[in-house]
């Protein structure tokens, strides 16, 4: 039996540049939300200024946010796509995460968010001299007579029980 970590290819997440990817989605979604018809002036969303500190992120974010919770306020129903959908629910836990984070000046948090676009990644500590913190999936394999066997696959590096799990 043995216990490894399956790197997925993501780029060192940053406080920073998790709120700025955020930002952007919500930009992104107030892009495809306003119509003139329905909302007469077009909310100001401060791009240009937005790429500042994490407490100006997190003003900025919680404004895009509130903005979206606005634009949704004038349909009858949710015109989002799913991807688009699961991007607003995403962002929004980020924000939670981010600005519980930064309101208790601490550096961790329960299943914390990595990546937007791939929100089920968690970071995996592995104590290894080069890289201590890893991304991916966590596996645990077993060889029988030369025969690798997938036992576990696990995206949450924290829960010691498998969400997934496959035999080959």
């Amino acid at each position: 039996m043995n216990a490894t970590v399956c790197p997925k290819d993501n780029a060192y997440p940053t406080d920073l540049g998790l709120l700025n990817d955020a930002r952007v989605k919500s930009e992104m979604l107030i892009d495809l939300l306003f119509d003139k018809d329905l909302h007469a002036i077009k909310p100001r969303d401060y791009r240009e200024k937005a790429r500042k500190v994490v407490g100006q992120q997190l003003r900025y974010l919680r404004r895009n946010i509130k903005i979206i919770h606005f634009l949704l306020d004038s349909y009858q129903a949710i015109p989002l796509k799913k991807k688009e959908l699961k991007y607003l629910y995403v962002i929004q836990t980020l924000f939670e995460q981010q600005n519980y984070m930064f309101e208790t000046i601490t550096k961790s948090v329960s299943d914390r968010i990595v990546s937007i676009h791939q929100p089920y990644i968690r970071p995996i500590v592995r104590g290894k001299s080069q890289v201590k913190v890893e991304f991916g999936s966590k596996i645990h394999c077993s060889m029988i007579d030369g025969i690798t066997f997938l036992d576990e696959l696990n995206w949450n590096a924290f829960n010691e029980g498998s969400h997934l799990k496959q035999y080959v």
